[in-house]
């Protein structure tokens, strides 16, 4: 009986975290923000995200590192690393079309930031999947 009345105090706990949580975020627009910026990454920009939302350029960083622990321009940056990545695995497009698709004009700084996030070039990563 002692376990049952411990698991139910860790489940009650849980459950209330969890609510604590839920109403953290309906009250903030960062879910709103991170699903924006994961439809739009390869052109959005603070400004658009901050007009989107009707609030500062600042507020969206603020959100942005209060949330999730990233900077605005590093939230953009996993987003199209993931969209070029998922690129990579399911085509055979070139490189240069994939960086381009996903917002980078410059296909040297993508590499760059390919090399940075998954430890191999975008040529490598392909090869292993």
């Amino acid at each position: 009986m002692y376990l049952f009345s411990l698991i139910m105090a860790e489940l009650i706990n849980v459950y209330e975290s969890d609510l604590t949580q839920e109403e953290t975020f309906s009250t903030s627009p960062i879910v709103g923000i991170l699903r924006y910026i994961e439809q739009n990454f390869a052109t959005c920009t603070q400004a658009s995200v901050a007009e989107q939302f009707h609030i500062s350029q600042n507020y969206v960083s603020t959100l942005l590192k209060k949330h999730t622990g990233k900077t605005y321009i590093q939230t953009v940056q996993a987003q199209k690393l993931k969209y070029a990545a998922s690129l990579l695995k399911n085509t055979d497009r070139p490189v240069t079309e994939i960086a381009g698709e996903a917002g980078y004009e410059n296909v040297s700084f993508f590499y760059k930031k390919f090399q940075q996030q998954f430890g191999c070039s975008p040529g490598d990563y392909r090869e292993r999947r």
